[in-house]
């Protein structure tokens, strides 16, 4: 067997094993030599050096749970999946860190129940900023909306939605607004009033505008309003409400 993989495998196996939980120890040992312990060359040179770090990861948090609350009997169901599915994201901290949290999880009997099978697929198809974003999110939060009125055409009018502005992200980010979106795609929260369209449904958070319009972006839009002020006839900034799901919730807690 690859010396790594090795080495990762009595790392893993060292806390418990000196607790005298050999039984679950072993089968997250059996799990992982079945999901890292083969790599294709083409790839082994690229996940090697990550290897041990994400070993140490899942030791970090499996070393938290108190020896009373350890799983006699883990759900290899999840943490086989799990493992398999982290095998091409060791060299991604944040995704690693998320998958060790997973897995510590479901080794600990106070928290199996939270975990669910879905978590494997949210984790392969967030990011960091997704992240960062979901871990500052609060409940609820509120975002904006802001649209450029066309004159003549309605349907011309252009438009920004999912506006995220707050201590953690004090300016506009794009990207942001995309982590919101995909976050709301996966479950993980909710916006019952999103704006679409020309149909305004929402509210007016005036601090929160008034914190928007001193951002470098509605300045941008404030100067084009002006130089087109033939074709535009308002900027129109409407606040509406997000909320973290059950399922959000739940993922923040057990895997952020």
């Amino acid at each position: 067997m690859d010396p790594v993989v090795t080495s990762a495998l009595v790392s893993i196996g060292t806390t418990w094993l000196t607790s005298g939980a050999k039984a679950p120890a072993h089968t997250l040992n059996l799990l992982w030599q079945v999901t890292l312990g083969r790599w294709d060359p083409l790839l082994e040179k690229i996940v090697r050096e990550n290897v041990e770090k994400y070993a140490k990861d899942i030791d970090n948090e499996l070393s938290k749970i108190p020896p009373e609350n350890i799983n006699p009997e883990p759900d290899i169901s999840l943490i086989g999946p799990a493992l398999e599915a982290s095998k091409y994201y060791v060299a991604k901290e944040k995704a690693r860190q998320m998958f060790a949290k997973l897995i510590a999880a479901e080794m600990d009997v106070t928290k199996s129940d939270q975990v669910h099978h879905a978590f494997v697929e949210i984790i392969k198809q967030m990011n960091p900023l997704d992240a960062r974003v979901l871990s500052s999110f609060e409940n609820p939060t509120t975002l904006l909306y802001c649209r450029f009125r066309d004159k003549e055409d309605p349907k011309a009018d252009q438009i920004i939605s999912d506006i995220y502005i707050s201590d953690d992200f004090p300016a506009y980010d794009r990207n942001v607004s995309l982590a919101i979106g995909n976050l709301s795609r996966l479950g993980l929260i909710d916006i019952p009033t999103r704006n679409l369209g020309n149909v305004s449904i929402g509210g007016q958070n005036a601090a929160l505008i008034a914190r928007f319009k001193e951002t470098q972006l509605y300045k941008v839009m404030e100067r084009d309003f002006r130089s087109y002020a033939a074709v535009w006839e308002e900027i129109q900034t409407t606040s509406f409400t997000a909320y973290l799901t059950a399922l959000g919730l739940t993922f923040r807690r057990v895997c952020l």
